[in-house]
């Protein structure tokens, strides 16, 4: 996991494409923004401007070995009374299974709750995405509620919404557990 630099652009303009079909449920705004090369750029520009403006964090979730680009995870809709906010997340399908969410959900966890100070982190997942859910369980995430049509999916359809949580005390308490 790791900041986006400008020269990301094509790289992330080509994830998304290639992973479109699987994103438009779940990531229709982020579809909706990143349409080619030139507002990837922007949205890189974004995620910085927003960096800097305590607004939210976005990281590309990268392969140590060559650099790739293989997923996205940000922190954003922040409250900073409390302080919490909102963890979303994606991997590009080829990727998916090998362990590379989790290790990424690791460092923004650490992330949020050590340098941000975070006390809660929440998200959101339509029902039918399961392996969003086994990943949010197995990351220390507890299912707090299932809100009924409160989500509309890139295909239009108003979904419910799975959202789960972590305080930093829970946090915690499994770090220290695993050691």
């Amino acid at each position: 996991m790791s900041h986006y630099y400008e020269a990301d652009a094509p790289r992330l303009w080509k994830l998304i494409r290639l992973n479109q079909d699987r994103l438009r449920e779940s990531f229709p705004i982020l579809l909706s923004t990143v349409r080619d090369e030139a507002s990837a750029s922007e949205f890189i520009r974004s995620l910085a401007n927003d960096r800097a403006e305590r607004k939210r964090y976005g990281f590309a979730i990268r392969k140590i070995a060559d650099d790739t680009i293989i997923g996205h995870c940000i922190i954003r809709e922040i409250d900073w009374t409390v302080p919490k906010g909102e963890v979303g997340y994606w991997v590009d399908s080829a990727s998916e299974g090998n362990g590379y969410m989790r290790e990424a959900m690791g460092a923004l966890l650490q992330f949020a709750f050590r340098e941000l100070a975070m006390r809660k982190l929440f998200l959101r997942t339509i029902p039918e995405n399961r392996r969003s859910q086994a990943l949010a369980a197995k990351c220390g995430f507890t299912k707090e509620g299932y809100l009924r049509a409160e989500f509309t999916t890139g295909s239009g359809v108003v979904s419910d919404i799975v959202y789960f949580g972590i305080t930093r005390e829970d946090y915690l308490s499994e770090r220290a557990k695993s050691g």
